[in-house]
Order: C-alpha cells, then sequence, then structure tokens
C-alpha cells in the first residue's frame, strides 16, 4: 500500500467469490478500482460468522454492494479480461495525439447576446444535450467508476476514466438525465456524489491524469437530511482537492450552474462555458425569494444577476465561450458536441505545454484576484445594494 501511494501506483482489486474476513476489510478495500465476480458472497462476515451471534442467515452478495457504491464494477469471469486491457489502457499519463491545426475550425459565438433570462431557460430545456450524451459523443472510451466508498452512490454525479484526442484523462460529470426525471429538485447532487467526485480528483492526480469537469446542476441537495451528513464538507472537499491538484484541469459549464454545487467543480486551470449556460450563485427563483419573499421576481432577478456566459467571460471567471449550434445546443446534439470537443482539445494541448509550477501559481492568480478592480464586478456590487434596499422585511 505504501508503494501504491509513492510510486503512484494504480491498485486493482478483484473480489472473486467468496471474499470475507481480513481481507476484504484490510487491502481488498483500499483498492482505487474495485471488480466483483458476478453474484459473489462478499462482506467482512459471512453468514456462518454471522450466525455465530445472530440468526440472521442473509448473504451479501455483489449486486447489493455495487449498487451501493461499494464496487466499481461487476463481470463474469471470462469477461474481465478485456475490461482490466480497458482499464490498464486508460490509467496511464500520456500526450494527447492531435495538434490544434488539425481540428476543424472552431465556430463563432452568436452575436445575439441572450438574456439572463433567455439563458435560464434555455439551458434548462429539457432537450438540452446531458454530460452522458457529450460524454459518449466527445470521448472515444468511457470507463465509469462509482460511489464515495461510504456505502452511497450519487447517480447524478457520474465520474470515471476516458481518453479525448488518445489522452487518457479523468471525467467528473454532473449528469441532468441520471434520475429517474428532468425536474429540477430530482438532479440536485447530494453530499455523497461530492465525496465520490473528491475521490476521483485524488485518484487522478495521483495517477497524473488531467481531470475534465461537466457543470450542469440546479445546486447541491441543500436537504436537512444532506446537511446532516455533511454536504458542506462534502462540497468543500471537492472546492479545496480540485484547485490544489498538479494535473491539468478544465471544467465545461453546459446547462445550469446554480450555487456551491456547481462552483465545486469550477476551480480549474481554464472555465468554459456554452454560450447559453448560466452560472449563479443561487437560482433565480432562490434569488427572488431571498431578496423579495416572492417568485414573481424571477425573471427581472435572472436578467439583473449577471449570471449568462458574457457576464461571467467579463468578470474573468469563464475563459473561453463556446458557441452552440445556430445559437442553440438543442438543435444539433453532435455538432454541439463536436465545438466541445474542440475547445477542451485545444486547452489540454495548450496546458500541457506549461510547466506543472507556472500552471498552479497562473490558477492560484485568477482565484484569488478574482473580480479585484473590474468594471463589471463593481455594477454587480451596486446591482445589489439597489436590490436589497428594497427589501420587504
Amino acid at each position: 500500500l505504501s508503494l501504491k501511494l509513492f510510486l503512484n501506483l494504480p491498485m486493482i482489486c478483484i473480489l472473486a467469490n467468496p471474499t470475507t474476513g481480513g481481507v476484504y476489510a484490510s487491502f481488498a478495500n483500499q483498492a482505487d478500482i474495485l471488480i466483483a465476480e458476478k453474484e459473489a458472497l462478499i462482506g467482512f462476515a459471512g453468514p456462518r460468522v454471522r450466525a455465530v451471534n445472530t440468526d440472521e442467515q442473509d448473504r451479501l452478495l455483489a449486486e447489493e454492494i455495487y449498487h451501493n457504491g461499494l464496487i466499481d464494477e461487476i463481470l463474469s469471469r471470462q469477461d474481465m479480461r478485456n475490461y482490466l486491457e480497458r482499464v490498464l489502457n486508460l490509467i496511464s499519463p500520456n500526450q494527447i495525439e492531435i495538434s490544434s491545426d488539425q481540428l476543424i475550425p472552431q465556430a463563432t459565438e452568436s452575436e445575439n447576446k441572450s438574456s439572463g433570462w433567455d439563458s435560464v431557460q434555455k439551458s434548462r430545456d429539457i432537450n438540452r444535450p446531458s454530460s452522458k450524451e457529450y460524454i459518449d459523443n466527445i470521448f472515444s472510451d468511457f470507463i465509469e467508476l462509482r460511489g464515495d466508498r461510504t456505502g452511497v452512490d450519487d447517480k447524478v454525479l457520474i465520474g470515471g476514466f476516458a481518453k479525448l484526442a488518445l489522452k487518457n484523462v479523468m471525467v467528473i460529470a454532473q449528469d441532468r438525465n441520471a434520475g429517474t426525471s428532468y425536474f429540477l429538485s430530482l438532479y440536485n447532487i447530494d453530499a455523497a456524489g461530492y465525496r465520490k467526485a473528491t475521490r476521483l480528483i485524488n485518484l487522478a492526480n495521483r495517477l497524473r491524469l488531467p481531470i475534465i469537469c461537466f457543470v450542469d446542476t440546479p445546486g447541491a441537495n441543500d436537504s436537512i437530511e444532506n446537511e446532516k451528513i455533511g454536504l458542506a464538507k462534502a462540497i468543500s472537499d471537492t472546492i479545496a482537492s480540485l484547485s490544489q491538484v498538479t494535473v491539468e484541469t478544465v471544467s465545461l459549464i453546459i446547462g445550469e450552474g446554480g450555487s456551491g454545487g456547481a462552483i465545486a467543480l469550477c476551480c480549474t486551470d481554464k472555465v468554459l462555458m456554452q454560450e447559453n449556460a448560466f452560472l449563479a450563485i443561487t437560482s433565480p427563483e432562490g434569488a427572488a425569494s431571498i431578496l423579495y419573499r416572492d417568485k414573481k421576481y424571477t425573471e427581472d432577478i435572472a436578467n439583473a444577476l449577471g449570471i449568462t456566459a458574457s457576464d461571467h467571460k467579463s468578470l474573468g471567471f469563464v475563459d473561453e465561450i463556446i458557441a452552440e449550434p445556430n445559437n442553440e445546443a438543442t438543435r444539433n446534439h453532435k455538432e454541439a458536441a463536436r465545438l466541445l470537443f474542440n475547445a477542451l482539445t485545444n486547452s489540454l494541448i495548450n496546458l500541457q505545454k506549461i510547466n506543472v509550477q507556472k500552471r498552479m501559481q497562473a490558477r492560484n492568480d485568477k482565484w484569488e484576484n478574482l473580480g479585484k478592480n473590474n468594471k463589471f464586478s463593481g455594477r454587480i456590487q451596486r446591482l445589489f445594494l439597489g436590490i436589497t434596499r428594497n427589501i420587504r422585511i
């Protein structure tokens, strides 16, 4: 285990049938990637050991702990070789196999700038491409890793190994279609989702793989239940880990960017934003409720908050605005993915040319100086001052 950390080596463990006792409760659960045999008996105590202290005879099978995110994949023995070959091909650091002049020229951003409310509506369109759809169209391979390793797997926060122009990367994404519906409340991210993100960030940094984040969430799940299990700590850990890694990092804001739940995946070297996405400290509905205690002001608040891609480019938060096909990604999903691929690939090409220390210093300087001596920042402050003067207590 010490060599794993010292030499930045990946640790892969296969849980055959059965895997119990001290083996499972020691080195097996220290693996970066856990694979289980189908219907394998897995657990610290097998049914016969458990029977010493209880009449309980239930067997815990691989499928049950897979659902809870304690293992990454379940396979038959004959399928394991192919899976392991794929994993091993994805976890070694390598160079990107394309140059900027080989990319199809980037489309230009539409001259018709969206208002804040227009961006909110377009970003929430149920036909807008999801993170998973972009992953399927941009990357040549994707192996998903599951769970926060404490017994919960947030299905909305997905991530795993992938290839971008044959370069191995770690992808972490907020997927709006991961739940059973597209309604906003069903794709907020739980504390477990941020713990999973932190797990993947730290793994990518140890394996020296660039990290690519897709941001598309109305915000974190701020229910009392989530607060009780450490939501704020989980978000804090994600921000701290992502901002301190030594590898190249890029964030893509592709839809909704709500509150700290979105910011958690934005503390990167480069932040790219589709032209109709939005990013806000809280949802327009939330801001209207806080400031006026009335959601009828939602549209006015959205137009005043400075939440559009161009607003954030002016502020210095966003480095590049990505054009959408015919000013709307919903009209051509494949073309929207191509435009993202070009921008993302160019970003990684440029980042890998920069010395690690210089790149980390530039990242730190960007976030430390964000908004300082900025006319746009001052305008936002004056706007809030004007709004708060009219709050009804």
